[in-house]
């Protein structure tokens, strides 16, 4: 695909070439929110790129979301975003994404209670939770809570590593393998580390 050249990025989305750099540059739309913060990425067997972040007013304000555009395959432009969360209650943060071996795009992350007078920061109420799209980011289903323990920070990253099926005591979801039979199970857990070579 040939993109126009790079006179100034601009917010609609529009990739540019950068002959001086050598690369392919782009400012995904914000939508319009006043703050925007912790960008993950992912490219979807198809080629598609997924990007999300978390956006609103204010973090740790319950008007904070989870935001995904996708940049379809040889696209001139990434797609207007959308939210994909939207706890009226919660400040949803701090977004992973992940192709599963369900086929599935995973999008985890935490989501903690607004806040309240007095009190700044309310990480220490998050919990773990996730939304698939089986049509590669374009609908995205409702929200599970994969935590029974609140998460021990919002900024956790998620890590993952081969465990057996089915919840672990430190409420770790455990995600059954379909791509490598002779591993059980992808454990998803904000406070395990995963192996070199588990993955």
């Amino acid at each position: 695909m040939t993109y126009p050249k790079l006179p100034g990025l601009t917010w609609d989305g529009t990739i540019y070439e950068n002959e001086e750099m050598g690369t392919y540059e782009a400012l995904i739309p914000h939508g319009g929110y006043p703050t925007a913060h912790a960008p993950a990425m992912v490219e979807l067997p198809n080629g598609d790129l997924l990007c999300c972040w978390f956006a609103g007013t204010y973090e740790g304000s319950a008007d904070v979301h989870i935001i995904c555009s996708l940049l379809p395959k040889d696209a001139p432009a990434w797609l207007p975003p959308v939210d994909i969360s939207g706890d009226p209650t919660r400040s949803e943060q701090n977004p992973s994404l992940f192709y599963g071996p369900d086929n599935a795009v995973w999008a985890m992350y935490t989501a903690q209670l607004d806040r309240q007078e007095g009190k700044d920061n309310m990480q220490f109420t998050a919990v773990v939770r996730c939304q698939k799209s089986t049509d590669g980011g374009r609908t995205w289903g409702p929200m599970k809570r994969y935590s029974r323990r609140k998460a021990l920070s919002a900024a956790s990253p998620f890590r993952f590593s081969p465990t057996d099926a089915g919840f672990s005591e430190t409420g770790s979801a455990q995600i059954p393998r379909t791509d490598f039979p002779a591993i059980p199970a992808l454990s998803v857990s904000p406070t395990t580390r995963a192996k070199p070579g588990s993955w």
